[in-house]
């Protein structure tokens, strides 16, 4: 469970409102929040943006490596207008990540 108080203290599976915001900031659309998210991020940064993304937008982000940098991923998410908040259904899961094979 994804716990956002101010003044627990924090552990290697929490993270702060602040850190959140910065994460997903690195990953989002700069023009439409809303949008796909598709982005490449180290790979040290994969907790705290898969948490990020998944409160900003509750759809599930898909990361994989990339090609020759082995230290380096790229992550995908359906982004809050292809979730369940963006979507009429507003009773709907968390999304699950994005498959591009399907989408085609």
């Amino acid at each position: 469970m994804l716990r956002l108080l101010a003044d627990h203290q924090e552990d290697e599976t929490d993270f702060s409102l602040d850190e959140l915001a910065r994460a997903f900031d690195r990953v989002r659309d700069i023009r439409d929040w809303k949008a796909p998210i598709r982005a490449e991020i180290g790979e040290v940064a994969r907790p705290v943006v898969e948490r990020a993304i998944i409160w900003f937008t509750a759809t599930v982000p898909a990361f994989d490596p990339v090609p020759g940098h082995p230290d380096r991923l790229t992550v995908r998410a359906a982004g809050y207008r292809g979730g369940p908040w963006g979507s009429s259904d507003r009773f709907a899961r968390i999304a699950p990540p994005v498959d591009e094979s399907q989408a085609r």
